[in-house]
């Protein structure tokens, strides 16, 4: 075994084997060695090695420990949720901690230091938040920290039927029935021959669309896509009969 950096003496060699997922060492550290965490390295005898990093931290005298957090539970969440319960679990979490999301879109309603290896914590995550990968940081009270992955999912829109399917040219309001809709939610269209006027968002299973429809597209299909704020969308088939509608 050894570790990343100077200072760190392994007096244990060979390693003390304790089973496949265990091994003791004793170490020295040097009075010199310098502050901060630290990879490990285990090889064993075949040649093949695995390394860890920042498993260990070498700490200056009468400092605490950083906080480390081994995992956030869950680890994602669907853009529109309110009042999740997410749990980071970890290590030398200390009262006061505070914990910041990357994602400006995710808001945090409420925490709770439950002990030095959980916080809990209520958050809000917006329609329009921004999707992908962020991070979420939780900071001990001496300025010790340490971050964690935490992704924003979009939200897909599942269109169940639309009313009408069909219609001849003119100006019409179309009602589209479904699920997982959001609010700021935008229609648009295929092709060219259909303009969608504005699209009024009710609730997260209905959407109105007016549309304007010319002529030129009279016994064509043209698609009717509704697409969430996070870029999630759905589609569905309208006719365009062969007469003028008033």
């Amino acid at each position: 075994v050894t570790f990343s950096g100077t200072g760190i003496t392994v007096l244990t060699v060979p390693a003390t084997f304790n089973g496949s997922s265990q091994l003791l060492i004793d170490i020295n550290i040097g009075a010199a060695a310098a502050t901060g965490l630290r990879n490990v390295t285990v090889n064993n005898p075949d040649g093949l090695s695995g390394t860890g990093n920042n498993l260990f931290q070498v700490l200056a005298a009468g400092q605490q420990p950083g906080p480390i957090i081994n995992q956030v539970v869950p680890d994602s969440a669907l853009q529109g949720e309110t009042n999740k319960l997410v749990s980071i679990q970890g290590q030398n979490f200390q009262p006061a901690i505070q914990v910041v999301f990357s994602n400006p879109g995710i808001s945090i309603v409420s925490g709770q230091y439950i002990n030095s290896t959980e916080v809990r914590g209520t958050i809000n995550i917006s329609a329009g938040a921004s999707t992908g990968t962020g991070t979420v940081t939780a900071t001990n009270p001496d300025g010790q920290f340490d971050q964690a992955n935490f992704k924003v999912v979009a939200v897909v829109p599942n269109i169940a039927q639309i009313n009408p399917v069909s219609s001849g040219a003119g100006t019409i309001w179309i009602d589209v029935t479904g699920s997982a809709f959001l609010s700021g939610i935008a229609a648009t269209k295929s092709g060219t021959g259909l303009t969608v006027v504005s699209t009024q968002y009710k609730n997260s299973t209905w959407v109105r669309v007016r549309v304007d429809i010319d002529s030129v597209l009279i016994g064509r299909d043209v698609q009717i896509i509704l697409t969430n704020p996070g870029g999630g969308s759905d589609q569905a088939t309208f006719h365009v009969n062969g007469t003028w509608f008033p």
